[in-house]
């Protein structure tokens, strides 16, 4: 039995994450998820010495659908709106978003 068998990460973000609001195709919802913020990011597709930072959130997809650019997230706890860049990962269960 390996870590992620036994924690999926859908439990950890039950467990540990946060109340969201998420404001997209599916309405507005309250979804449990994770913000990162300054995730240093490295560009894809090319060569490069320089480094990206900016901020993520991961949601469970059953919960907030297919996130697209303009969707707003809201951390209910500290009430900053946060807009989605672009999905960065969406592996069925967990979508991972990039938001400014």
């Amino acid at each position: 039995m390996s870590f992620d068998s036994n924690f999926p990460e859908s439990t950890i973000l039950a467990k540990l994450g946060k109340d969201l609001i998420f404001t997209g195709s599916v309405g507005e919802v309250t979804a449990r998820g994770v913000i990162d913020h300054d995730v240093d990011l490295v560009p894809t597709g090319y060569e490069s010495s320089i480094r990206e930072h900016q901020n993520s959130a991961r949601m469970m997809v059953a919960e907030v659908g297919e996130p697209k650019r303009g969707d707003t997230i809201t951390d209910t706890e500290t009430a900053i709106s946060y807009t989605v860049d672009s999905v960065i990962v969406n592996d069925g269960n967990i979508v991972t978003v990039a938001i400014r």
